[in-house]
């Protein structure tokens, strides 16, 4: 079972916390029809992404509840992720063009665990808590004049805890807090995958922007912290990724 009882209602509370943000928007991001969910992994009163607030709550709820489909579907055929050039040099250079199949088998891997090109094994994630705190809708100044069909989200922080068993040691948990920006577009402007409906009631991420700062130089001296028999780790999304694709 990918999250204990408790991960689960922890992940539904910090989700529900999460909806006066959004709904601050313009609408109540649960009036639209309810989604079962793409493998069955997520909560039944998950919002499809008929709009720029839903397809935020259901990207925050198909990663927290380990959904690898429901996850793949809300992103475009031509996705692009760029790592933070402030945090992550090298993987800037490593990854000039990290896109959906990079994206999948990196969270599939996470997801559901995988053993690296150096025969290390690594267990699926236990539990992933998030809360996406100050989000925001803008024009996409890259189509700006296609407000109707692009859109700009901010995420002024991103406050997320990756649990990872450690086979004979203490878990190994991921604190990530950062800014992230995702630029999405409307179904019936954007290029999909099979499967993917080109609706004008349909919102998808085409390319997502990780904004980590530099690390404070005393956490940046530390490989991990330990608090509670646990072993915590600062880190990015995208270092994350980096640590599950290889």
């Amino acid at each position: 079972m990918r999250l204990s009882g408790f991960g689960r209602r922890s992940a539904l509370l910090l989700t529900f916390a999460l909806v006066p943000i959004l709904a601050g928007c313009g609408s109540n991001p649960f009036n639209p029809p309810i989604d079962p969910g793409g493998d069955g992994h997520l909560p039944g009163d998950t919002p499809i992404n008929d709009s720029q607030q839903n397809l935020m709550i259901r990207f925050e709820k198909s990663y927290e509840f380990q959904d690898l489909q429901a996850y793949q579907y809300l992103l475009t055929s031509d996705f692009r992720y760029t790592f933070s050039l402030a945090s992550d040099p090298r993987l800037v250079d490593q990854y000039p063009n990290w896109g959906l199949d990079d994206e999948i088998q990196s969270t599939e891997h996470l997801f559901d665990g995988f053993t690296n090109t150096r025969g290390e094994f690594f267990a699926a994630a236990s539990q992933i808590q998030m809360s996406l705190i100050g989000v925001q809708y803008t024009g996409d100044f890259t189509h700006a004049d296609s407000a109707s069909h692009y859109q700009k989200v901010i995420v002024t922080t991103v406050d997320m805890q990756i649990e990872v068993p450690n086979p004979g040691a203490d878990p190994i948990v991921y604190n990530i807090n950062a800014r992230h920006e995702f630029y999405i577009v409307r179904g019936d402007a954007a290029v999909l995958q099979a499967g993917q409906e080109a609706r004008s009631d349909r919102w998808y991420i085409r390319k997502w922007d990780d904004l980590s700062p530099p690390p404070p130089a005393a956490i940046a001296r530390l490989s991990s912290l330990t608090s509670g028999g646990v072993q915590r780790t600062p880190a990015t999304w995208g270092a994350v990724k980096d640590t599950f694709i290889r």
